[in-house]
Parts: C-alpha cells; sequence; structure tokens
C-alpha cells in the first residue's frame, strides 16, 4: 500500500527500498544512489543520527501495542492467566526482560526466528503463546478480531519507542523528491515520533540501555 500511494503523488517510478529487506545499510544504499528512498521502521531510527539524511515523512502510525498470540484451544487475555511453566515466544529483548520481571511463573523463548516461522510454531504447540506487536500481526492479517490474538496494554507490556510508525528517508539534496514524499506525511505521527526521541535522549536511553529501562 505504500508502494501504490507513492505513485498516486507522483507518476515516476522510484527506486524504492525497505531498509530490512536491502542487503547492505539502507542509509548506505541512498548514500551510493541505489535507491532513492527506503521505508524504515520509526524504532530503528530513534538513536541514530546521520545529518545528511532527511526524513521526507512519517506514514500515519499503526497500532503500537503488543499483543498476546495464543491457541485457539486455549485462548488467553493475559501472560498472567497463563499456566506455570508455559513458554512464550518473543523475538524481542524489550519484551523478554519485560515479561521474565513481571511474569517468573513463564518461560521465554526469545531465539532469532523469522516471525511467520514464530507464528506457525506457536500454532503447532511448540509453545503456548507469543508476543508480537500488533503492527507484525496486522502485515500478516491478524487483528483483534480474530479470537487468539489480545492486544496489550502499556502497564502490561511497553512497546518499544517508535513502534509502529515507519518512515521515508532520502538525501537531502533531493529538494524535488522530498516536496512529493512530504504529501504522505503525517503531523501527529511525526509528533509523537519527535516526542519520543526526545524523551529517549533525556533518559539517555540508548541501544540496549533502551530494553532495560
Amino acid at each position: 500500500e505504500l508502494f501504490e500511494d507513492l505513485q498516486k503523488v507522483h507518476h515516476a517510478r522510484f527506486r524504492v527500498g525497505v531498509g530490512s529487506l536491502l542487503k547492505a545499510s539502507p542509509y548506505d544504499a541512498i548514500r551510493r544512489g541505489d535507491v532513492d528512498v527506503v521505508a524504515v521502521r520509526m524504532s530503528d531510527m530513534l538513536d541514530l543520527s546521520v545529518d545528511w539524511l532527511a526524513l521526507a515523512a512519517v506514514i500515519s502510525r499503526e497500532d503500537p501495542r503488543e499483543a498476546l498470540v495464543t491457541s485457539a484451544a486455549t485462548v488467553q487475555t493475559t501472560l498472567a492467566g497463563l499456566p506455570e511453566g508455559a513458554t512464550v515466544y518473543t523475538g524481542s529483548r524489550l519484551r523478554t526482560l519485560q515479561i521474565k520481571a513481571r511474569h517468573p511463573h513463564l518461560q521465554v523463548d526469545s531465539g532469532l526466528t523469522d516471525f511467520q516461522k514464530r507464528l506457525r510454531l506457536q500454532g503447532e504447540g511448540d509453545f503456548e503463546a507469543c508476543v508480537a506487536s500488533m503492527a507484525e500481526l496486522s502485515s500478516v492479517g491478524l487483528d483483534e478480531a480474530d479470537s487468539r490474538v489480545c492486544p496489550l496494554e502499556a502497564d502490561e507490556v511497553m512497546p518499544c519507542f517508535g513502534q509502529g510508525s515507519v518512515g521515508l528517508v532520502c538525501h537531502p539534496n533531493h529538494k524535488g523528491l522530498i516536496k512529493i514524499i512530504s504529501k504522505l506525511d503525517d503531523p501527529d505521527a511525526r509528533l509523537c515520533f519527535n516526542c519520543e526521541k526526545h524523551l529517549l535522549g533525556r533518559l539517555e536511553l540508548f541501544g540496549g540501555a533502551a530494553a532495560c529501562g
């Protein structure tokens, strides 16, 4: 949908890259001219300081909350309600630390596994539950209308700063391109990102410290 939006605001064919799919650093790809625009997760930009990058647009934010995913047979709405010794999978250090601290009765598996494989393994019974972002779930067609999905409020599992936001970055010299892409900018989403980045800076929570904060 993002690429369709770019075509709507301009008929030219931009070379658009998705940060997580580029073989090299998305920022190096822009510098070399391999791509004109890169779509990046705003959570990846919070502790990044690259003076020559232009954040041309922050797309309307998706649901930033985390969610608990259980099997259809053992629908559960809270982590506290899972049985003693139940295994919860999550690929995030921030989620892992929070779940271990607040729910010591659970086992947490945070091994690096592809998100869709994670959901498949959970569905096959390899572990009782999975904690993922609502934005991740939305990308594979799951939402809270599905009985297996239960959104978690921030007081149970706090999402990472910038979660659910996607930005479009390009070289600041491309003034015409920035003007075109800026039509996709959501002022509220940009304001939220700026506030969250400022808060991280004030608290000096960068890198691994953000997960431990």
